[in-house]
């Protein structure tokens, strides 16, 4: 989360007056297209 964090804000210039933000919401269930991963604790852009 804190690289996304840092690819938003990097990407703001002197002259933009609007604020960005990026999230990542993880879904509830069982994992079963990800192999039983549990989705809370997997590595992001990793």
């Amino acid at each position: 989360m804190i690289l996304l964090y840092n690819q938003v804000m990097s990407s703001k210039t002197k002259t933009d007056n609007h604020q960005k933000v990026g999230a990542i919401i993880v879904a509830a269930g069982r994992g079963e297209r990800m192999g039983g991963m549990d989705k809370v604790f997997a590595l992001l852009g990793g």
